[in-house]
């Protein structure tokens, strides 16, 4: 028995090394078992990056939190008509017309939600410089174009 433990305590020590790298590097490309959370503020550097003005970042900060809350709204509005879409869904024989019906309505009414977010989000636009709207558009190309209203996502990023 004392000739194995030696190499019996380096196989315990090795899967114990192996098992927190791998805790580690899950928690930092995968966010942990719920995803990385969410912050209601651009991150301090993509704030920097684009030279907003104090004006502009309160603008911001207002467009961002009225977008989300008409969001909110809205996706509590549509649950019943999502839920309906479900039960159609789950039916042996759906009707495809109320499905399609259904689905529009949707649809609309996330259109309908989206379009004054769409407007703020222009003038907000047009009112910045024409580098600053240059560096938006580079920001975008990385983050997707959303990136001005949709959460913030905390997390590091991958190094590429």
């Amino acid at each position: 028995m004392r000739r194995y433990l030696p190499w019996m305590l380096l196989a315990v020590s090795v899967a114990l090394n192996a098992f927190f790298i791998g805790g580690y590097f899950y928690h930092r490309h995968f966010g942990g078992m719920h995803g990385p959370p969410q912050t209601d503020a651009l991150h301090p550097r993509m704030l920097q990056r684009l030279e907003l003005t104090p004006a502009q970042r309160e603008a911001l900060t207002r467009l961002r939190q009225e977008t989300r809350e008409r969001y909110r709204q809205g996706r509590a509005m549509d649950k019943g008509i999502a839920m309906a879409l479900l039960d159609e869904l789950s039916k042996p024989q759906r009707d495809t017309t109320v499905v399609d019906n259904l689905t529009r309505q949707l649809n609309d009414r996330r259109l309908g939600y989206m379009r004054p977010t769409v407007e703020e989000l222009g003038g907000f636009l047009g009112g910045l410089t024409p580098v600053q709207r240059q560096r938006v558009r580079e920001v975008a190309e990385e983050r997707g174009p959303m990136f001005l209203i949709a959460p913030e996502r905390t997390e590091r990023r991958r190094p590429d």
